[in-house]
């Protein structure tokens, strides 16, 4: 079974990702995932949508951050007008029943996130339908399950499971930019 799958093709990206071109100081505003030098996301940049209110990190604990929380949206979801509506409607149309964590993460030419899991994190383990909408997309970039390798272009949307062992790799020459959305689903699926 696949770990991945493609559910839909040919949502309109064009506004969202003219929005984050003209905003390019909402990149890595928040850096915990992508901080130290073995963060499997140190070469990737991010623009925090919705998360953990961030007055609650907690300098001496950062990990805590991660614990049980209700999500809330950052200043970026209202810069960039285009996202929130797109999400509500990929929320809608999946059948979702609780939104939780969004971002984007851009991943420049050569770089690449490293392989890994999100098992036994809350987060991953309560919100087990990730959604990812690809934004900027070309040949030679890739989501891989170990020897599976799941590429697409922009404006395909993805539902994956991110507990197993996986990488994002970009043998491009453009960024690989994608709009990453963790929905809960009281069915399970």
């Amino acid at each position: 079974m696949s770990h991945m799958q493609k559910i839909f093709e040919g949502v309109k990206v064009d506004t969202l990702l003219n929005e984050i071109n003209e905003n390019p100081d909402l990149w890595n505003r928040y850096d915990l995932r992508t901080r130290g030098d073995d963060s499997p996301h140190r070469e990737v940049d991010d623009i925090w949508l919705r998360y953990r209110d961030y007055s609650e990190f907690d300098q001496d604990n950062p990990g805590s951050f991660s614990n049980k929380h209700v999500s809330q949206w950052y200043a970026a979801a209202s810069v960039l007008e285009s996202v929130r509506p797109m999400i509500e409607n990929i929320f809608t149309i999946v059948g979702g029943d609780e939104l939780g964590g969004c971002l984007i993460t851009r991943i420049p030419p050569g770089k690449q996130v490293y392989p890994h899991t999100d098992a036994g994190r809350w987060h991953s383990e309560y919100y087990l339908c990730k959604y990812l909408l690809l934004l900027q997309s070309a040949p030679g970039q890739s989501f891989e399950f170990g020897n599976i390798r799941h590429e697409g272009q922009a404006g395909d949307l993805f539902i994956f499971d991110n507990r197993p062992v996986h990488a994002v790799i970009n043998d491009s020459d453009i960024d690989r930019i994608s709009l990453i959305m963790a929905i809960r689903k009281n069915n399970g699926l």
